[in-house]
């Protein structure tokens, strides 16, 4: 029985000891000379994140945490891992450049999480390099045309609707630009990606939020990586975020992008390997062969990429649009000194091309602006330290996550004079560095940089040669962050007709 009892005891004991040890050791800091929060076994800074993450302010708590401990500020998350966040140009560019001592790669993590595990931003290293030289000629002149024209199309079509829905006798009428841009992103995506028309537009008086099914079940690929991330593989079936359970929700994309692939393949076969004519579109590019006849990218591959594109270039370029016009609204000499500069271009030419619109130098300045002071992307993250890093004079160990602040680092005033402020004409002398990466920078770059570039800028030109944006009082506007950060509530504009 004594020894019974003293078996039960030691056991208990070294139960005890194992689990103060678990807890020890899941709660000593590994990049223990960085500052930072620090948090509690097992949820680490979990307790903090929740309330800013619950109502979409983790870029506020991302602030926060620069503001208080400076410009490299160690993270503790769930299950004991930690998470690096960098404020400081120089590093950022030496952790996206793979120029840190020591190894630096993009993290396979994201591609566990996202149900696109075949598309761009999901890959990393030689898959990554593969499919990034393929996709370059998404963006060669002839494409990027295309994106200026159907931007000006649908634009035009915008200010259509707008001009039958306004009051008779009339010359303003307010909408919600977010509702907008939203809707006309769509369109142009559908048809410079998939030659398809989703007829977003023709749904902008509803109420309701402007979504058909494909819409739906794109806007719920964005959210699944957020919902997957510190949640057990195990638990995703209960949780219905499975990948069975999502292929099963999301079929209304995989019948759309299936119907197109079959419709162009059966066009390609029957004109020798090209399909005719001169517009071509992603999915065109994504089922050409290579040198050998050989197709450069498998049904899943094709798919996964045009989603990923879709996804890539509609909230990010829709909400480049909406902060545009709220600046805009702010600082009505800008919109002034923006439409001079837009009627004396179009006076000697009105077809736009990407040679043409690039000769738009104040827009581009405003533009520049906009993407310093609102980033589609606040932070750029899913990176992680292979090796151990010594980045700020701090050592980063193995296996800890890298988020680059991108927001921070635009609104830094260790970089730019009155960071705060909006100031396009401080890019009239200005030849941005590290210290300026909208588009993050490096191996993994955006590929469709110069196509969001075109699509604001043609959108602008189109819409600002027609209509003056002016301020609504009596909004209290907030940035809603969710993969983009951006005017999810909606921002009402007064678009007041111009009689030229």
């Amino acid at each position: 029985m004594e020894h019974k009892e003293l078996y039960i005891s030691t056991a208990v004991a070294a139960a005890a000891l194992g689990v103060g040890l678990y807890l020890w050791s899941n709660n000593q800091k590994k990049n223990s000379t960085i500052p930072g929060p620090d948090g509690m076994p097992f949820i680490g800074a979990l307790r903090e994140m929740l309330p800013y993450a619950s109502e979409g302010r983790l870029h506020e708590f991302f602030h926060e945490l620069v503001v208080k401990y400076g410009p490299i500020v160690n993270l503790p998350l769930p299950g004991g891992s930690e998470m690096v966040i960098i404020a400081d140009a120089e590093a950022a560019r030496s952790i996206l450049f793979n120029r840190a001592a020591g190894r630096v790669e993009k993290s396979a993590e994201f591609q566990k999480f996202t149900v696109l595990k075949q598309g761009m931003v999901a890959l990393f290293g030689e898959q990554h390099k593969v499919h990034r030289k393929h996709l370059v000629n998404a963006f060669i002149p002839n494409q990027l045309n295309q994106t200026i024209g159907a931007s000006a199309h649908y634009a035009t079509r915008l200010m259509n609707i707008w001009k039958q829905q306004t009051i008779s006798g009339n010359n303003a009428i307010t909408v919600d630009i977010y509702k907008s841009m939203m809707a006309m992103t769509t369109d142009v995506l559908g048809k410079i990606l998939f030659s398809h028309e989703f007829n977003s537009l023709d749904r902008i008086a509803d109420p309701l939020p402007v979504h058909g099914a494909f819409e739906v079940a794109m806007d719920m690929m964005v959210t699944v990586p957020a919902k997957r991330a510190g949640k057990p593989e195990i638990l995703w079936d209960w949780y219905g975020i499975s990948q069975a359970q999502l292929k099963a929700a999301l079929k209304p994309v995989y019948d759309l992008l299936n119907e197109v692939i079959i419709k162009k393949r059966f066009e390609i076969k029957k004109h020798g390997g090209r399909r005719p004519g001169a517009v071509r579109d992603l999915i065109d590019l994504l089922l050409e062969a290579d040198e050998t006849g050989r197709e450069k990218f498998s049904p899943e591959e094709i798919i996964d990429e045009a989603a990923t594109f879709y996804l890539g270039g509609h909230d990010t370029t829709a909400s480049t649009l909406t902060w545009t016009f709220f600046e805009l609204c702010q600082h009505p000499h800008v919109v002034s000194k923006l439409q001079d500069e837009i009627d004396n271009m179009i006076a000697s030419r009105t077809d736009l091309d990407n040679i043409h619109l690039a000769r738009f130098e104040y827009l581009d300045h405003v533009f520049s602006e906009v993407l310093r002071l609102h980033p589609p992307t606040v932070m750029a993250n899913w990176r992680t330290a292979v090796t151990d890093l010594q980045v700020m004079g701090h050592r980063i160990a193995a296996g800890s996550r890298i988020m680059i602040a991108i927001r921070e680092i635009q609104r830094s005033d260790a970089y730019w004079t009155d960071a705060q402020d909006f100031n396009p004409g401080r890019w009239a002398n200005l030849k941005a560095g590290h210290e300026y990466l909208p588009f993050s920078d490096g191996e993994y770059k955006c590929i469709g940089h110069k196509m969001a570039t075109m699509e604001v800028k043609a959108t602008m030109v189109a819409i600002l040669s027609k209509y003056t944006p002016r301020f609504v009082s009596g909004q209290n506007p907030r940035g809603i962050y969710s993969a983009t950060l951006a005017l999810k509530n909606g921002y009402m504009v007064e678009m007041v007709e111009r009689h030229l």
